[in-house]
């Protein structure tokens, strides 16, 4: 008898070590699957309603060539901005002697320095000038 009581207490601990584990594991797998649906069902509602807004939302048609402002086109350089000439201003006569506006697939900075030899004291506090640990000696456009 004694050994059945032995043998009964060692499998109702083998049960509470394995079983107890494996159950929370099972419910907590369980609640997340209910919080993933709640989820997903608000991003479905939240989409439709956003598709809905859009489709109220006017589209924006252009307008013909011949109602549009004719605007100048300049170069950009590869951050976006306009040439450092048209941002300062520069006459055509200081665009002329400026090394900056016969490389314009090189930043403005980075061609003044390599045609003066260091950077000019003008550039360091413009911002256009993006401080580098080197300055490549020539030119090159990567494609």
């Amino acid at each position: 008898m004694e050994s059945l009581t032995n043998i009964w207490s060692i499998v109702l601990l083998f049960v509470l070590r394995l079983g107890v584990p494996i159950f929370i594991t099972l419910f907590l797998g369980y609640l997340l699957k209910r919080l993933d649906a709640r989820w997903q069902a608000e991003a479905r509602e939240s989409r439709k309603a956003a598709e809905a807004a859009a489709a109220k939302k006017p589209l924006a048609v252009p307008k013909p060539a011949g109602q549009r402002p004719i605007q100048p086109l300049y170069a950009l350089d590869a951050s976006g901005v306009l040439p450092c000439w048209k941002v300062k201003g520069c006459t055509a006569a200081m665009q002329a002697a400026c090394a900056a506006s016969h490389q314009p697939n090189v930043a403005c900075w980075q061609a003044r320095t390599t045609a003066e030899g260091r950077l000019p004291s003008e550039c360091k506090g413009c911002e256009l000038h993006v401080p580098v640990p080197y300055v490549m000696a020539e030119s090159r456009v990567l494609h």
